[in-house]
């Protein structure tokens, strides 16, 4: 096993400060997901379409083939509900994976009838838990900004190996802004000016964190994790291409640049085996 990075180091020691509140107030919150499903959150200049991360979803579901047995990977999940949600409302065969043990025990808690679709596993060690040419899909939504670009050009190969033919890998990722200095500026900005419910959030997850724990103990919030790693779409495309992905596939033209409900600059790619 290789050394972990440091911004596995960094993220792994964040969760475990955060992780219940982060699943109480992200994954287990009915009014949360009504807003990730309807809600107008993202900000995206290139597509009015795109408001939310449902929209992605529904670009994916459009893409894959008309089948009874779709089969799926929701990459590094936490204990988020897409696993759950996309076997009972879509009928697709999903599993989630991540290595935080608590997120998976929280939710197989939470999503008791398909708590046996979420399971504990370290990918950057051990790979995908999936033979070659298996799955139709993987979503790997905010993961890849923990990784170093080592880690990520392995999981991203994993991906390619454990894809049937056609298969479709979506990959959401943290960007960099064009001027880095006013990252925080904008983000601070974002939610200063942003509408009350935008304001709300961010002031919940806030008061949260700061009331379980001594405030000195941890950073602010959107500090927390000095270690991650931001990724352009030029070099996520050259992985992808080097790897093996077919960038002449009409569907990767579809990639997007937006900024998320909590302010940060993202892309989002889906890359075609």
């Amino acid at each position: 096993m290789l050394e972990k990075s440091r911004f596995q180091k960094d993220s792994r020691k964040y969760y475990a400060t955060v992780r219940n509140i982060h699943s109480r107030l992200f994954c287990f919150n009915n009014k949360r997901i009504t807003e990730e499903q309807y809600g107008h959150r993202y900000q995206c200049s290139q597509a009015d379409g795109i408001q939310n991360i449902f929209s992605f979803i529904r670009i994916l579901k459009e893409n894959l083939p008309v089948s009874s047995k779709i089969r799926g990977l929701d990459l590094g999940c936490g204990s988020h509900y897409f696993a759950d949600y996309l076997s009972k409302n879509y009928g697709w065969d999903v599993v989630g994976v991540d290595v935080d043990r608590k997120a998976i025990n929280l939710a197989k808690m939470q999503y008791v009838k398909n708590s046996d679709r979420y399971v504990c596993h370290d990918v950057i060690d051990h790979g995908i838990p999936f033979n070659d040419n298996r799955l139709d899909f993987i979503i790997c939504n905010s993961v890849i900004q923990h990784f170093s670009h080592r880690e990520s050009v392995n999981v991203i190969s994993e991906a390619y190996r454990t894809l049937a033919a056609g298969g479709i890998l979506l990959l959401i990722f943290k960007k960099p802004w064009r001027e880095p200095s006013l990252s925080m500026q904008a983000i601070h900005s974002y939610h200063a000016n942003g509408d009350k419910k935008t304001r709300f959030e961010d002031k919940v997850v806030k008061e949260g964190i700061l009331r379980s724990y001594d405030r000195e103990s941890l950073a602010d919030f959107y500090q927390s994790i000095p270690n991650i790693r931001l990724y352009s779409m030029t070099e996520i495309l050259s992985i992808a291409s080097n790897i093996g992905f077919d960038l002449d596939d009409p569907l990767q033209r579809l990639n997007f640049e937006y900024v998320s409900g909590k302010g940060y600059l993202c892309g989002a790619v889906f890359l075609r085996r």
